[in-house]
């Protein structure tokens, strides 16, 4: 069994779950896969890995139709209540038509970066926010799916 038991990514593909959060666990298929509103809630992850396939997000970034081809593998996925307060950006960003990986507000390469905690706050992902202030601002512990 992995390290990790979530994928956490951010769906693009056509239909009701356009632009919702994924959160897959186990293998890839429907019945393992949850959507969430970036509106409705916030996703609270822990020991996270930033994962990309390069060669799709190459061909993405050449042109080439969008796929599935980065994701955030972490040990616990949480779902809370929305934050609040939402920083008007991202600590990392991902979007292969800019740049074919995941990449900081430097834009530097950050493929397989680990942190400690990443966490949504609505399309925007921050890392290794104070829990405390979390709890305070989102209701952190009134979970929908958590890891072990």
């Amino acid at each position: 069994m992995r390290e990790r038991n979530y994928r956490v990514r951010f769906n693009l593909s056509p239909g009701p779950n356009f632009m919702k959060w994924v959160v897959v666990t186990g293998e890839d298929i429907p019945a393992n896969k949850k959507f969430y509103s970036p509106t409705e809630c916030s996703i609270f992850m822990t020991d996270c890995i930033l994962k990309n396939y390069p060669k799709r997000a190459i061909k993405i970034f050449d042109g080439a139709d969008k796929q599935v081809c980065a994701w955030i593998e972490c040990k616990s996925a949480t779902v809370i209540l929305p934050i609040e307060k939402c920083e008007s950006s991202s600590d990392i960003l991902y979007n292969p038509r800019i740049a074919p990986y995941w990449r900081n507000s430097l834009n530097t390469n950050i493929d397989n970066a680990h942190f400690q905690s990443v966490v949504s706050c609505d399309r925007f992902l921050q890392v290794d926010r104070d829990v405390s202030e979390l709890k305070a601002f989102s209701g952190l512990g009134n979970t929908v799916v958590s890891g072990k």
